[in-house]
Parts: structure tokens; C-alpha cells; sequence
């Protein structure tokens, strides 16, 4: 169960080498939920693929590696968007790349590399992006931009599709409680609808050497109604 794919392993091997890191679980939730869409076929699509925070770009690094034809967005909050370059350029250092802060133009659309403030998701409207991933990071919004999101997400302008892995619940701390099963999926076919096998519990260096996480996460594949 969970078996990773050697290939996916030596192309992450070869990235944390070339980043000098240890092989980590955020690594590892990464290496799965990529060997899932990968087994989807979701990496062959055409259009865009659209990274909602990831971290340090370990997941659009391994996709561009695995692909390397792959047109990829990087959506962070502005702090964790420069170390999401920084690392990504390690690996690809001629790779022409594009920070977006005024929207998407005839001059920049054309790169395969875009750099995206999350202040700035708004430019995502009506573009060609055919996967929109979100790991662990859309439970730390309210529902109003994660209903934003969703509605920007349908606009895409070719068959698109969102993998989506969060707690099953969170409160906030304004005390508001945000459900997964809450979200505005609409009425998409739903391809994997599940607790999410790998993201159940956690490394610790101390006994018992994996721990519970305080919840359920669940993850969800679902070829999204388009406009």
C-alpha cells in the first residue's frame, strides 16, 4: 500500500541532493499525492498546472522534472513565493521564469514557468490550466477565498481538474469551523473521494515514532464543471 514509484523516488532523490536536504513527510505527502495524478494521467494534459502553496516548489520541481514540457503556476503568499523560486531555479538554472503582479499578457503568458502572489490569485481567471493542486493549505483560508478560489478554478478555458487534500475540519481563530465536504465542489465528476491513506499520521522522534494528526484529512480528485 502506498507503494511509491522508483522513478518518482530517484527524480526526488536527485532534487534533495541538489538541494542538500533530507528526505522529509512533507517530501514523501508530496511523492504519493504525485504518483496518484500521475496514475490519472493528469501530468499529459494540455494548459497550465496550478500549485496553490507549495512548499519551498518541491512539488512543481518533480512535476517539471518528471515532465519536462510541463507549464506550471506557483500560487504562494508573496514570503514563501521567493523561496518557492529560489529552489526551483537550483534545479533549473536557464529556465526562463515570470513573477505576475499585474496580470497575464500576450508578453508573459508565454512562459512555462509563472511566480504568483496568492494577493494576486485573481489573475488565475480564464486561464488555460487544466490541474489545480492544493496540499494541507486551503484549510488555512476562510470560506469566502476558498469560494473565490472555486469559482476562479471553473474558468479555466480548457477540461480541468482539482486534487485537493485538507483537514476534514479546522476552526479558525475567529472560531469559525471550516469542513472539507463544505467546499463548493459542485457537480464534477469525483475520480478519488477518500480519507487520504498517507497524511493520517506523522513522523516523531520520540515513541510511538508516528502520532495521529489531531483530525481526519481527506483528499479529493474532481474533474471540475467548467464555464
Amino acid at each position: 500500500e502506498n507503494n511509491p514509484n522508483q522513478k518518482t523516488v530517484n527524480a526526488v532523490n536527485d532534487i534533495l541532493n541538489s538541494w542538500n536536504l533530507i528526505f522529509g513527510f512533507s517530501h514523501l505527502k508530496n511523492l504519493l499525492s504525485f504518483d496518484l495524478l500521475h496514475s490519472h494521467g493528469l501530468f499529459n494534459q494540455p494548459g497550465y498546472i496550478c500549485i496553490i502553496g507549495d512548499g519551498y516548489g518541491f512539488l512543481g520541481t518533480l512535476i517539471r522534472m518528471m515532465f519536462p514540457k510541463s507549464k506550471i503556476i506557483f500560487v504562494n503568499l508573496g514570503k514563501v513565493l521567493l523561496f518557492d523560486a529560489y529552489y526551483f531555479s537550483l534545479i533549473f538554472k536557464d529556465l526562463p521564469v515570470v513573477l505576475v503582479e499585474d496580470g497575464l499578457n500576450e508578453k508573459n503568458q508565454n512562459h512555462e514557468i509563472i511566480f504568483m502572489e496568492a494577493e494576486n490569485y485573481e489573475f488565475l481567471n480564464g486561464l488555460p490550466i487544466s490541474l489545480f493542486i492544493n496540499i494541507a493549505s486551503m484549510q488555512e483560508m476562510d470560506m469566502p477565498v476558498i469560494n473565490k478560489y472555486f469559482e476562479i478554478m471553473k474558468t479555466s478555458t480548457v477540461e480541468s481538474y482539482f486534487y485537493c487534500c485538507n483537514r476534514e475540519e479546522k476552526v479558525l481563530s475567529d472560531r469559525s469551523i471550516i469542513r472539507f465536504m463544505d467546499y463548493p465542489w459542485g457537480g464534477g465528476q469525483i475520480l478519488v473521494d477518500e480519507p487520504c491513506p498517507w497524511y493520517q499520521e506523522y513522523p516523531s522522534s520520540r515513541p510511538p515514532f508516528w502520532k495521529p494528526f489531531d483530525g481526519t484529512h481527506l483528499h479529493r480528485l474532481i474533474k471540475l464543471e467548467t464555464k
